[in-house]
C-alpha cells in the first residue's frame, strides 16, 4: 500500500486524479518523495523582467550564436536573457511531467520559454500552455512540415508547440560500399554477404549498428509495420519471430571477423559509441538519428579524419514490402500559460515569450540554422541544406513533406512507462543467451537469460530453448503494459 501526502501550494489544478493515477500507476515503479514539510501558505514568486528561457545547454549554444549572428533583427540579446539548462533525467522520463507542472504553476511562470522533446508533450495538460494561434502565428498548417506539426498538438487540434527542426531515426549506410540501401531486414544480411565476396576494407568489423541505450526507438519503426499500425503488442507472434531473428544475429560470423551485429555481450559497450564507431569506418549500416551525421564528423575532425562517402536511407523493414516507418523526433519551443489575473510584468514577458519564439523560428532563423547546423527544417518554405540533400534518399525527402512514399514517419507516443517494458524486454531478449556480465540498467533484465538456462538444463529436447525463453519474456512484458494501460 501506497500513501501519497501532497501540500497545496497555491498551485491548484496542477496535479488531479486522472494526472496522479497516469504517473502511480505502475507497480513496477515507486518513487518516493520526501518533502521537509508542508508551508502553512504558498511563497510568493519574485516578480522580474528578464525574459527565462530553460533549454538543453547543447542547443543554447546554437540558440545563442543564431542571436548574434545578424541574420535579422531580434528583439532580445543573449545577454538579455536569463538561460536555464533543462534537467537531465537520463531515461526517467516518468518523472518529466510532474517536474515540468511544478515549474508551471498558475500564478507567475517559473520559466517564460522551454525547448523540449516534443514526444514528452503528450503528457501535459493543454492548460499548462500557450496556444499558438492567429497573429504572428496565422500560418502555422502551411509553413510546417505536416507530420511533425502534428507531434505539437494538444487538446484536440490546437497546437501547443512551435517544432524547429524535422528529426527522425533513419538507416546511415555506405555509399561507396553499397550501390543500393536495403528495404528490408533481409536485404541488409544479403548485401554484406555480398560484401565479403568483394573482400572486405581492413577496419570493417560490422554489418549493422543500433544504439544500446535508445533501442526502442530503432526498433519501433519496425514493429509498427508488424502490427498493422496500432498499438505494439510485443508478444504477438510476428514480432516474436523478428525479435528472435535479430536477436539470432549478434555475434553472427558472415566472415572471418566480420559479424552481423556486435556478439551481445558486446552490445551495450559497442551501441553506445556507434557515432564513433561507424564514421570511423567499422561498419557497413548504422540506425540512428539524422542530427548524429553532425556528431561524427565532430567526432572526426578531433582525430583529423574524415567521414566516408554516406547516405541516409528509410529504416530497413523487417519483411519484403512491408511500410518503412521513421520515427518523427522533432524538437521545440512551448511557452507556459500566464496567470489569469497576472501581473503587469508577467503580460509583459509572456508577450516577449511569444515573440521570442517567433523570431528564433521564423523563416531567416531557421534558414540560418539550416545552413549552419546542417539540422532538417520543420518548416516547409525552408529549403534542406546542399549536404542533406545529398545524403537523404529520395523517399525520406518525400516523405518529409507528406508525399506519397515507401516511408512514412509516426509519433511514438509519450507512455514512458510502456517504453520502459518494452526497452527492458527486447535488451533482455538480446542478451539472452549471454550470462549479464557487466551491470545493465534495469532489475528487469536478465529473465530471458534465467529462461534460457532453465529450458537448457531440462530433459526435454524436442524445445527450442531460445525461442521458449523469448515467448516467455516478451509475454511478461506485454502482460506489464496491458496492465499500464488498464490502470489508465
Amino acid at each position: 500500500m501506497t500513501t501519497v501526502v501532497m501540500c497545496d501550494s497555491g498551485a491548484s489544478g496542477r496535479y488531479d486524479a486522472s494526472t496522479l493515477k497516469y504517473f502511480f500507476s505502475s507497480a513496477a515503479v515507486v518513487v518516493l518523495l520526501v518533502l521537509p514539510g508542508c508551508p502553512s501558505s504558498p511563497p510568493s514568486q519574485p516578480s522580474r523582467e528578464r525574459l527565462r528561457v530553460v533549454m538543453p545547454a547543447s542547443y543554447r549554444l546554437k540558440v545563442e550564436a543564431l542571436l548574434s549572428s545578424g541574420v535579422m533583427e531580434f528583439s532580445l540579446g543573449t545577454e538579455d536573457i536569463d538561460w536555464v539548462d533543462l534537467p537531465v533525467y537520463s531515461g526517467r522520463d516518468a518523472v518529466f511531467a510532474p517536474s515540468m507542472a511544478a515549474r508551471l504553476p498558475t500564478s507567475e511562470p517559473d520559466a517564460d520559454v522551454y525547448f523540449i522533446d516534443l514526444y514528452r508533450l503528450g503528457t501535459f495538460r493543454a492548460e499548462w500552455l500557450s496556444p499558438f494561434s492567429g497573429g504572428i502565428f496565422h500560418e502555422l498548417e502551411t509553413t510546417y512540415r505536416p507530420d511533425f506539426l502534428s507531434a505539437a498538438r494538444l487538446d484536440g487540434n490546437r497546437v501547443y508547440a512551435i517544432p524547429w527542426s524535422a528529426k527522425g531515426n533513419f538507416l546511415f549506410y555506405r555509399r561507396d560500399l553499397v550501390e543500393k540501401p536495403p528495404s528490408n531486414w533481409d536485404e541488409v544480411r544479403s548485401s554484406c554477404a555480398k560484401l565479403v565476396a568483394k573482400g572486405l576494407p581492413r577496419q570493417l568489423r560490422y554489418c549493422l549498428l543500433v544504439h544500446w541505450d535508445t533501442i526502442q526507438n530503432d526498433l519501433y519503426p519496425m514493429l509498427w509495420g508488424l502490427t498493422e499500425q496500432g498499438d505494439i503488442d510485443i508478444s504477438a507472434p510476428v514480432v516474436r519471430t523478428f525479435l528472435e531473428t535479430m536477436a539470432g544475429s549478434l555475434g553472427e560470423e558472415l566472415s572471418g571477423g566480420f559479424l552481423m551485429m556486435p556478439r551481445a555481450e558486446d552490445m551495450p559497450e559497442v551501441g553506445t559509441k556507434i557515432y564513433r564507431r561507424f564514421a570511423g569506418g567499422e561498419a557497413v549500416y548504422a540506425i540512428t538519428w539524422n542530427n548524429r551525421l553532425g556528431f561524427m564528423q565532430e567526432a572526426l575532425q578531433k582525430v583529423g579524419g574524415t567521414l566516408p562517402p554516406l547516405g541516409i536511407a528509410p529504416i530497413p523493414a523487417p519483411r519484403v514490402g512491408d511500410t518503412q516507418y521513421s520515427n518523427s523526433g522533432p524538437w521545440g519551443w512551448i511557452v507556459p500559460s500566464i496567470a489569469q489575473e497576472s501581473t503587469a510584468v508577467g503580460q509583459k514577458r509572456h508577450d516577449l515569450a511569444m515573440k521570442f519564439v517567433a523570431e528564433v523560428t521564423s523563416q531567416p532563423a531557421v534558414e540560418w540554422l539550416v545552413n549552419t547546423y546542417g539540422i532538417i527544417p520543420a518548416r516547409k518554405d525552408v529549403a534542406l541544406s546542399d549536404e542533406m540533400k545529398e545524403v537523404l534518399s529520395p523517399p525520406i525527402q518525400a516523405a518529409l513533406d507528406g508525399e506519397p512514399t515507401s516511408m512514412r514517419f509516426r509519433d511514438r507516443g509519450s507512455d514512458s512507462f510502456i517504453h520502459g517494458f518494452i526497452r527492458d524486454a527486447v535488451r533482455d531478449v538480446l542478451m539472452c543467451r549471454t550470462a549479464a556480465i557487466k551491470p545493465l540498467p534495469s532489475g528487469l533484465l536478465g529473465d530471458c537469460a534465467r529462461h534460457f538456462e532453465e529450458c537448457s538444463a531440462s530433459a526435454d529436447l524436442s524445445v527450442d530453448c531460445l525461442t521458449e525463453a523469448i515467448r516467455r519474456r516478451l509475454m511478461a512484458a506485454q502482460r506489464n503494459i496491458e496492465i499500464t494501460r488498464g490502470a489508465r
